[in-house]
């Protein structure tokens, strides 16, 4: 599953002053004032589409209400007023007294724009450094409709997405995150079902909710194109529009499905990751140390990265599920001919399952298990024919990783091509008749279902 990650930037303009909330994005863009009010997508909802039901409640000002919005870079204090009388009322000694108001008053701007967070409230200061999230979640269905075993009519949106959904949520506060929540929706939230959402949710989390989300389009795989439906397999690209709309307002995108559980503890690690192969990118060389061609760079699976390499390197998680009824629903019998080997250095390790798939007492049920082990977990539609391994550069913490390679390999220079090591490099375990699968085998393509952003 790749991910794209991009940067938004933390400079901005603001000053202390009443804010009506009824004021739109688009309104405070178009004053020619240096004093703008910075907005946050939660204490405004102008910016939505026309079709798109919103509920943010205002989190942190209430109308009327002054409010310091100084951040953490160079936050420009271009309100303050310094009256000067004019020169013919003024004799010198005034002019002189001017002089040095107007030198006080250019040092404390330089002041404020060379101190970070310069005059600012302290606790408004610590608020304001909370990194902000959109959870934007995808949601097919309201209610069970029968398929993947579950019970047909059962309430999807109080069984899985609401307690999966406050978990994550709850999660991501709790490791110091700030949270609105998306519901991107093929179906339409009545307000009472939406006002059950708002409940489960910590207090101060945001809500908004797209209504029937679904593109219309035609069944490719019918022809002639005649007849518009739902297009319900497009509903997972929604999102696209959504952190389109909300770039400017928030610092890290996540976006999954209604059962997939997203803690703080991914979000944090994932930020961690990006930030490490920012700081390697920036210090790698643009060429290889030595010559090589193509074929030799793609088994080539440690050494000298270059910034070509690195700018493909993107994190991303891999998807797994809890077995839990083995005997009705049972796993594969076999893991293949590779053996298991969880010996590091003499001690045993495997999987912490609780980084993933531990839960609160609330948000268990039949389908939720407390705390699975390690080996009740599974990887979903991946496996090992489909990944490779490499050794990250020497001064990186990042180790070995994971790497599913992408697609168009064979227009890249030697330069972006990323080498690692694959299960079958010498035919020794699947025989030398078993190549790697392609990059668009979709049986071997980890789902995607997500996406996560910084």
């Amino acid at each position: 599953m790749w991910l794209t990650t991009f940067h938004r930037p933390c400079r901005r303009l603001s000053c202390t002053e009443t804010l009506d909330d009824d004021t739109s994005i688009q309104q405070q863009q178009q004053q020619t004032s240096l004093c703008r009010p910075s907005l946050s997508l939660a204490r405004t909802n102008d910016d939505r589409n026309d079709d798109t039901t919103s509920t943010y409640h205002q989190r942190r000002h209430a109308p009327g209400k002054q409010r310091s919005d100084l951040r953490h870079s160079s936050s420009l204090w271009v309100c303050t007023l310094c009256p000067f009388p004019s020169p013919s009322l003024v004799n010198n000694h005034h002019r002189r007294c001017a002089c040095w108001w107007l030198f006080l008053w250019l040092w404390l701007l330089w002041l404020s724009v060379t101190t970070p967070g310069a005059f600012a409230n302290d606790n408004d200061h610590h608020h304001h450094q909370k990194p902000r999230i959109l959870y934007i979640v995808t949601t097919l269905a309201e209610y069970n409709t029968g398929t993947r075993a579950t019970v047909r009519g059962s309430d999807r949106l109080q069984e899985t997405l609401i307690p999966v959904v406050s978990e994550g949520i709850r999660s991501m506060i709790d490791t110091g995150y700030d949270v609105d929540l998306f519901l991107v929706c093929h179906f339409t939230l009545k307000p009472e079902r939406q006002a059950l959402v708002q409940a489960a949710l910590p207090e101060g989390v945001g809500l908004q909710v797209w209504n029937d989300a679904t593109p219309l389009g035609y069944d490719t795989g019918k022809e002639p194109f005649t007849k518009l439906e739902n297009r319900t397999l497009h509903l997972s690209r929604q999102h696209r529009f959504v952190i389109k709309d909300k770039l400017l307002h928030y610092d890290i995108f996540v976006n999954f499905e209604d059962d997939m559980l997203i803690k703080g503890e991914h979000v944090k690690h994932f930020v961690a990751v990006t930030n490490e192969i920012d700081r390697l990118r920036e210090e790698a060389p643009d060429e290889l140390p030595e010559d090589r061609d193509k074929k030799d760079q793609l088994h080539h699976f440690h050494g000298t990265m270059t910034k070509e390499m690195l700018k493909r390197t993107i994190p991303g998680f891999i998807r797994v599920e809890v077995l839990l009824d083995e005997e009705r629903y049972g796993a594969q019998s076999s893991t293949g001919p590779v053996p298991v080997d969880l010996d590091f250095g003499g001690h045993a390790k495997t999987v912490d399952s609780s980084v993933c798939c531990h839960v609160s007492e609330k948000a268990t049920n039949g389908n939720r298990p407390l705390s699975p082990p390690a080996d009740k977990l599974m990887l979903w539609e991946t496996n090992i024919l489909a990944l490779g391994v490499r050794k990250m550069p020497e001064e990186s913490w990042l180790d070995w990783v994971v790497m599913q390679r992408g697609s168009n390999q064979e227009k890249l220079n030697v330069t972006q091509v990323i080498g690692d090591y694959w299960t079958n490099e010498d035919g020794e375990y699947y025989g030398n008749n078993q190549r790697r699968p392609g990059h668009m085998e979709f049986k071997y393509i980890n789902n995607q279902g997500t996406l996560e952003a910084a």
